[in-house]
């Protein structure tokens, strides 16, 4: 964004005239409050840096034990590769690929795909298929869980040392120190910058008073475009990133309705079954995610146990019941404080991914305490339940149109 450009708020579809703001600002929309464009302080280079610096660090977590469990004067160390083994060891392939997906995959393909796109723009000159691929950079950020797997590590630390003695193995501190790497990333990375640097002239935004007839918003790369001839067949692409151009998400309501309706059927299954079974010293118990809570509590673990109990229990309930009220209020024409349920879409489209918490804790153990006869963990038909529901509202959330909700209002006003 170099100039003065008309910007289309993703939540409520309403036009602004702005320039881009200072670095370390943001444009915000005037009627729903989102967040139009924010700008980063940091330069391509200093992003260019963490990447390199966060792919070196992504080898060696991969490369070395994360921590050793000992017990009975047995040792069991485990990788973060590990987790992922011992969950299809058991059967649980479903939750090994999910595993698989969320800690090495994605972040690995989120990082080598900015690296391929910020080490050429860094020496001024474009990299091959770059829409393409800043597509997938954009659809794998939500993806890349390592912040929540490194709460997962906390909690699973703590768990172990109920058990035995944990040492933790240079693995460890080099994830840490990968988490805060994509933290900053994340946070610095100026993505319609990218955008404005690498398009030929003619296919940035929309300058301010150079349009003619209605607007319509590319759901990937947010560039305004004309609408298309009524009369033209088939889905019109974007001229900057070739995604198809939607006037809204298609079957939003009817998608998300589906969606939702699976969540409340598996969440019960979810909390009733065993998450995991444990055997120590041929002793087996059974773990639900509320027992765990309970577990950690009565430990004295109060700050984990609270977090487990928001992250497990309350915000997979909370995004179920907020995500029904949203779509009911667009189904049946509320008119009831549009800006506050707008506001309510974005909380529970932000939050979703930190209920995979217990997934993470489950494969973790999994992998750490195999040690036969004296210790054992199992995952259960709880884990696999859980995950779908947490996979589904993530799903629902990101299925929900939330410009439906100020559609109908105007729409109801004409």
């Amino acid at each position: 964004m170099t100039s003065e450009t008309l910007m289309s708020c993703r939540s409520c579809d309403l036009l602004h005239q702005t320039a881009p703001p200072p670095p370390g600002s943001a444009v915000s929309c005037t009627r729903c409050g989102d967040v139009l464009y924010r700008k980063p302080r940091s330069e391509f280079q200093v992003v260019l840096a963490l990447t390199l610096t966060a792919l070196l660090l992504f080898l060696v977590a991969n490369a070395f034990p994360l921590v050793t469990f000992e017990l009975a004067g047995r040792s069991q160390s485990g990788k973060l590769i590990s987790g992922v083994l011992g969950l299809y060891a058991e059967g649980y392939w479903e939750l090994a690929g999910l595993v698989l997906f969320t800690t090495i995959l994605a972040p690995l393909l989120y990082l080598l795909g900015l690296f391929y796109v910020l080490l050429p723009l860094s020496l001024g000159w474009r990299p091959w298929g770059l829409a393409p691929l800043l597509r997938m950079i954009k659809a794998l950020t939500p993806w890349a869980m390592l912040e929540v797997y490194t709460f997962g590590i906390l909690v699973a630390l703590i768990k172990l040392g109920d058990f035995g003695h944990v040492d933790p193995g240079v693995a460890l501190f080099a994830f840490f120190g990968l988490t805060c790497a994509i933290v900053a990333i994340n946070r610095g990375l100026d993505r319609p910058a990218i955008w404005d640097r690498v398009l030929p002239p003619g296919q940035g935004p929309a300058p301010a008073g150079d349009t003619k007839g209605p607007l319509w918003a590319c759901g990937s790369c947010e560039l305004l475009v004309q609408s298309p001839d009524p009369a033209e067949t088939g889905l019109p692409a974007c001229p900057r990133c070739d995604a198809a151009l939607t006037r809204r998400k298609p079957n939003s309501l009817s998608r998300t309705w589906a969606l939702l309706i699976a969540g409340f059927i598996l969440y019960i299954p979810a909390n009733v079954y065993p998450v995991m079974v444990i055997v120590s010293f041929g002793r087996q118990q059974e773990a639900t995610i509320f027992g765990g809570v309970v577990e950690l509590a009565q430990g004295g673990d109060w700050p984990i146990a609270g977090l487990v109990f928001v992250a497990s229990i309350a915000i997979p309930l909370l995004k179920l019941v907020s995500l029904t009220f949203v779509a009911a209020s667009v189904q049946w024409r509320w008119h009831w404080r549009p800006a506050e349920r707008t506001r309510l879409y974005r909380l529970v489209e932000g939050i979703g991914r930190w209920s995979m918490i217990d997934i993470f804790v489950t494969s973790i153990l999994v992998a750490l305490i195999t040690l036969q006869k004296v210790a054992t963990v199992e995952p259960s038909l709880g884990a696999v339940c859980f995950a779908a529901v947490v996979i589904l509202t993530i799903f629902a959330a990101k299925s929900f149109d939330p410009r439906l909700i100020w559609d109908r209002l105007e729409s109801d006003h004409e």
